[in-house]
């Protein structure tokens, strides 16, 4: 496991969100040539990936994401899912495994709305979060209204990937979970969306690969 791993449990410590805005007001929102990798010059010409940002400054974005996460859950943001676009940075991509590729935060907030229609009912618990430099890892699941037989709820095991890009906002997520699964519980489930849902794309942009520098 590397070194520089961190990992999160239940409910955050609220003193990062203070480490994260001192280190944006002094100046930790600085410019990338590549998403999350601050590049420089050597001296022999070519450029090189510089250290990473803080990992207090990483985890303190991490927090706040898990945060907005949970009024999501919890329902108290009134723009549901929506409400992330101000974590992604204008120029970010997000790759969904269902809708594919989708690039810019304009677009990206536009699809956060549009595709969770219908599935307000839905719940998306975070089991817990490793950080290795710029790069976190979620660890989630998808909770499907309804119980089997035996009690227990329809549950989907799900992972992003996100790459932090500095100022508290990432530059890239990838969410991957295993659609057969959740359709198969949607079925079983006898689940049904509160008004007519947004159907993905049939050939969706299967391109995951991080926004060039």
């Amino acid at each position: 496991m590397p070194t520089a791993l961190y990992r999160e449990r239940g409910r955050s410590d609220a003193g990062h969100a203070d480490i994260l805005r001192e280190q944006i007001d002094t100046g930790a929102a600085r410019r990338t040539a590549a998403c999350g990798r601050a590049r420089h010059s050597t001296l022999a010409g070519v450029t090189a990936d510089a250290a990473p940002h803080p990992p207090e400054e990483v985890r303190a974005a991490v927090e706040r994401y898990h945060a907005a996460r949970r009024r999501i859950d919890d329902g108290l943001e009134p723009d549901g899912f929506a409400s992330l676009a101000d974590f992604y940075t204008d120029d970010a991509v997000y790759v969904d495994a269902a809708w594919g590729r989708i690039e810019g935060k304009a677009a990206i907030a536009h699809w956060l709305a549009h595709s969770m229609v219908g599935l307000e009912d839905w719940r998306f618990p975070i089991e817990f979060t490793a950080v290795e430099g710029d790069d976190v890892v979620v660890k989630w699941t998808q909770v499907i209204p309804g119980a089997k037989a035996d009690g227990s709820p329809y549950t989907q095991s799900a992972y992003s990937r996100l790459r932090y890009s500095g100022a508290g906002k990432f530059c890239y997520e990838e969410d991957t979970y295993n659609m057969v699964h959740v359709l198969e519980d949607v079925a079983a489930s006898g689940w049904r969306p509160s008004e007519p849902m947004n159907a993905p794309p049939q050939h969706p942009d299967r391109n995951w690969s991080l926004p060039e520098a």
